[in-house]
């Protein structure tokens, strides 16, 4: 399809980045307390939240510099949330896992297995990875191996998934109740009854289908618990405290409290609808405190809470991006939550940072329902170089949408002088793929006679004179390679000359070889052979043979000349200059 074709298809929107998830105080549906939508599902007046999802045509902004640093936000919102139910009460219920039953043993022990955290372990047995440290007299908190045997704190098991009880996660001490128990539960034969009745059940309690720990009965901190020191524990840690708070400024101080490292570009929660159901999920991002405190981040995570099922107060982890990835990106940013799969759930639509030397490059992922869980879409994965400008939009007419992606250029000498593109991404067939891109305009003059060389091959000759005439006439082009304009310019105007002469523009042509030939060089030589071909007779077959045959002579001269410009510049081979 020429240029320009593809470029229509595209000119129904420009591209940037989408404010309404990497905004300001002003528009974030977080932090925003002017911002409130009306709840159509609970059967009451209760406000909530406006968030990034809601908007059809979501506002846009240019992406900021990755290397900059904001401090976390905090503007003192105090907006109570209450996350209403479904109607009917129901989503989708986690599936049962008998595997997913952690090793203990009947002593209170428990064998590490793989895959575990101290954090992780201390979360499904209700106490905290400090006291199962000093109970074991951990030198190095953060280094367990499989197969290694814990002690728990009094003798205690993890919740079961017939809502077996968990000890108080406080101090981890053992209390008579006077039953003949340990702890007292209000469970056995013979209770006296003087204990109060077990917590009901989180559903999902114990391990996810996924892998992913999630509370206990019952399980609930109600001070800020200690950041931990791994980033891999944040997400787990963080859950028990998260449990009952539904208020925007509560979900805030935690990560005040923490004092992780800003992020570069956007905000660190976001209270999203993914169903538009009214319950609306946590999507939260930690960033590495272990880092040095200047410079780029270097490791951070995206994780998503959901609401339990039928308790829509509580809070279960649902995804955690370092869990399903190999690498952790060093920042990330929710583009915004939409259907871009065709399945009519909103999806969530993010994107990761990874930085080199010199090039930092964009990966995008997006989250869609997997039973209790979610599974990324954008698959095979999708990765765009310097990405600067986003859209999330219906740009196919399809009522699904769309991302559009301005970037692509890599900073460094072998990839040639930069050239943005512009992709288009989108759902086909329950992926979320590429199906389109195409080059921007460039201030690069080998890449309008790069441009040129496309349109002439696709026999458009005319689009093709009108380029080549850019390259040879534009001073504000750069030449990239030093000392290779002038070279350039007697090629813009030898390929001007060729198409001509398919145009049957004879006099033109004639002019243009004549002008290359003046130039001198290798396409000064080359031209000449092909004015004195089509002076007497212009035709393109007797102007092609004597061009080529003193292309012959110089071949090697020709490759080496277009390698200088780099593997990004689509190879230019002797026998496509003159092909007739």
């Amino acid at each position: 399809m020429p240029r320009r074709g593809l470029i229509s298809l595209l000119l129904v929107s420009a591209f940037a980045l989408i404010a309404a998830a990497c905004g300001g105080a002003e528009d974030d549906p977080v932090l925003n307390e002017d911002a409130t939508v009306e709840s159509q599902d609970s059967g009451d007046d209760r406000d909530l939240p406006a968030t990034e999802d809601q908007p059809t045509s979501p506002t846009v902004r240019d992406v900021p510099d990755t290397n900059a640093t904001t401090e976390p936000a905090d503007d003192g919102a105090t907006t109570e949330v209450e996350r209403p139910s479904a109607p009917g009460g129901t989503t989708v219920q986690p599936a049962t896992d008998a595997t997913t039953t952690p090793a203990t043993t009947a002593d209170g022990t428990y064998t590490v297995q793989a895959g575990d955290t101290l954090g992780n372990i201390a979360f499904r047995f209700g106490t905290t990875a400090a006291v199962l440290a000093d109970l074991n007299a951990l030198t190095n908190p953060d280094s367990l191996t499989i197969g290694q045997v814990l002690v728990l704190p009094g003798g205690q098991a993890p919740a079961d998934e017939e809502g077996a009880t968990v000890a108080d996660p406080g101090d981890g001490d053992a209390t008579d109740d006077g039953d003949g128990d340990a702890v007292g539960d209000g469970n056995d034969a013979g209770d006296t009854g003087d204990d109060p009745p077990p917590a009901p059940p989180i559903a999902g309690a114990g391990l996810s289908p996924g892998g992913i720990p999630q509370p206990g009965p019952g399980i609930t901190f109600d001070a800020l618990p200690t950041r931990p020191t791994a980033l891999s524990d944040f997400a787990t840690t963080a859950l028990p405290w998260l449990q009952d708070r539904t208020s925007p400024s509560e979900i805030q101080d935690l990560f005040i409290d923490w004092s992780m490292p800003p992020l570069a570009q956007g905000d660190r929660f976001f209270l999203v609808d993914t169903d538009a159901d009214g319950l609306f999920s946590l999507v939260a991002i930690f960033t590495d405190p272990n880092q040095p405190q200047r410079g780029p981040l270097t490791d951070a995570n995206i994780v998503v809470y959901d609401p339990v099922p039928d308790q829509p107060t509580r809070w279960r982890q649902a995804y955690d991006h370092n869990l399903a990835n190999p690498l952790a990106g060093q920042d990330y940013f929710v583009l915004g939550v939409d259907d871009v799969t065709g399945d009519g759930q909103r999806d969530i639509t993010y994107a990761e940072v990874f930085c080199g030397a010199s090039t930092c490059t964009t990966v995008v992922h997006v989250l869609v329902r997997n039973g209790d869980g979610y599974r990324d879409a954008a698959t095979p994965r999708i990765e765009i170089a310097t990405a600067t400008t986003f859209e999330l939009a219906d740009l196919t007419g399809d009522g699904v949408a769309d991302l559009a992606v301005e970037g692509g250029t890599f900073a460094s000498v072998g990839a040639g002088p930069p050239r943005p593109f512009e992709f288009l991404y989108s759902g086909v067939g329950g992926n979320f793929i590429e199906i389109l891109r195409f080059g921007l305009p460039t201030t690069f003059q080998i890449w309008v006679i790069a441009d040129a060389n496309s349109a002439f091959n696709a026999g458009d000759y005319a689009a093709a004179l009108a380029a080549y005439t850019q390259a040879a006439t534009d001073g504000s082009l750069d030449a990239f390679v030093p000392g290779a304009g002038p070279e350039l310019v007697a090629l813009a105007q030898l390929r001007s000359a060729i198409a001509q002469v398919q145009l049957a523009d004879p006099t033109s042509a004639a002019a243009s070889a004549q002008a290359a030939s003046a130039a001198g060089g290798l396409m000064g030589e080359l031209a000449s052979a092909y004015l004195g071909a089509i002076i007497a007779q212009p035709d393109a077959t007797l102007g092609c043979a004597a061009l080529n045959d003193a292309l012959a002579l110089r071949v090697g001269e020709w490759d080496a000349f277009w390698e200088q410009f780099g593997f990004g510049i689509p190879a230019f081979r002797a026998e496509q200059l003159c092909p007739f």
